[in-house]
């Protein structure tokens, strides 16, 4: 805010409990702040006409996020983990590690805020950040350069399996041909396949397997994954 001032920007300043939105609270907190800032800045796009939102992100987060989705369990697009651009948001800091950023605000005697809950072990973000990463980098001093190394190897995997995926998407007219397709082919596609439609799904692993398991199965028939469609 104070930065701000200083240099004549607009600063909007939004609070979660003034947001009009909804959301289960079954979800972690930190999913949950997540949400509302994502509507907070939807909402800014709207009334603004704003192309694109600039996120903080930088290397730790992104290290962060990796071992929280493989903790989790996830696919190899979740292994990836965030993207420098994606749709409306870009995240221009990405491969900046925190030390070159504490270095910079103290070079520039920038003044900054740091959030009282990163040192809460309540949190799997937090006790990454604070176990996980330091025992990593202590194994390996060369830990930063090894996992961007890594990590873009499996984006460049992850890129050529969406390629095959969209090749088989549109070259399939049948049933016959989809069940000839490779399961992983397959795992991807089905996704795909449902937001092309426009239809309401759960991208849960789970929910996937039981699209592939009646498409894959010699009944036919119909199957409710929906109250608003039916599978035929």
């Amino acid at each position: 805010k104070k930065l701000c001032e200083e240099n004549n920007i607009e600063i909007i300043i939004g609070q979660a409990s003034n947001l009009n939105l909804q959301i289960k609270s079954n979800g972690s907190q930190e999913e949950i702040g997540r949400k509302l800032r994502r509507h907070f800045f939807k909402e800014l796009c709207t009334k603004l006409s704003i192309d694109y939102v600039a996120l903080a992100h930088h290397q730790q987060d992104q290290q962060e996020t990796f071992f929280i989705r493989l903790l989790r369990g996830t696919t190899l697009n979740g292994l990836t983990a965030m993207k420098e651009v994606d749709g409306i948001y870009i995240r221009p800091l990405l491969k900046a590690s925190k030390k070159e950023i504490l270095d910079y605000l103290a070079k520039h005697k920038i003044t900054y805020l740091t959030d009282h809950t990163n040192e809460s072990d309540e949190y799997l973000r937090n006790r990454i950040r604070k176990y996980v990463i330091p025992a990593m980098l202590k194994s390996d001093s060369r830990f930063d350069q090894k996992f961007d190394s890594t990590l873009n190897r499996l984006k460049e995997e992850d890129d050529f399996l969406h390629e095959l995926m969209l090749e088989a998407y549109k070259t399939i007219g049948d049933l016959h041909l989809f069940k000839k397709l490779r399961p992983v082919i397959q795992k991807r596609l089905v996704p795909y396949w449902l937001t092309q439609e426009q239809v309401a799904f759960s991208p849960s692993n789970q929910y996937i397997n039981e699209v592939l398991k009646f498409l894959n199965s010699n009944r036919g028939g119909s199957h409710q994954l929906h109250t608003s469609w039916i599978l035929k």
